[in-house]
Order: C-alpha cells, then structure tokens, then sequence
C-alpha cells in the first residue's frame, strides 16, 4: 500500500509561503552542521560549569589525564581540548 501526499497548487494571486521568496535564501545563509552545534553545546556547559580556564588559550574545556595525591591535596594533569597545551592544577 502506497502513501500519496495531496499536492499544492498555488494560483498566481495566492500567496506564496517563504520559502519560495528567494531561490537560493538556504544557500545565503550558513547552515550549522552538527559538529558546529555539538562544539557550541560543549562550550556552553563547560561555562556553565565554570570549568578550569587553560592557561594558553584561555579554553575552559580541558580533559583530566592522570590524578595523584599530594601532602595536602590532590594534583590532577589536565590537557586543553582546544590547544593541546598540558598543565596540573592542584586541589585541597
């Protein structure tokens, strides 16, 4: 069984939906991919977070890649996401 959609048809005194304004109106404007959003959603809750600025570049998405204990706290060695700069922070 096959599904037939009904076809508009628009008269010349009609009016025409937006997206028929302009013929290249999609093209004119940049589309984000998914990539793009994805990266944005990262940075947004890594601010909302408050996360550790990189010392660089000033990036608050970092990754933590080795923990220790310390006298008096912890050392965690975080790499940025964005620059690839490595660098400790210390926790007490």
């Amino acid at each position: 069984m096959s599904k037939t959609r009904k076809a508009e048809v628009y008269d010349e005194d009609d009016a025409v939906p937006d997206e028929f304004d302009a013929p290249n109106a999609a093209s004119a404007r940049h589309r984000k991919t998914l990539g793009e959003m994805a990266a944005e959603t990262r940075q947004r809750e890594a601010e909302a977070a408050g996360g550790v600025a990189c010392p660089s570049c000033g990036c608050r998405m970092s990754r933590v890649t080795e923990t220790w204990d310390v006298a008096g706290g912890r050392r965690r060695k975080r790499v940025c996401r964005h620059c690839q700069r490595p660098w400790c922070t210390t926790e007490s």
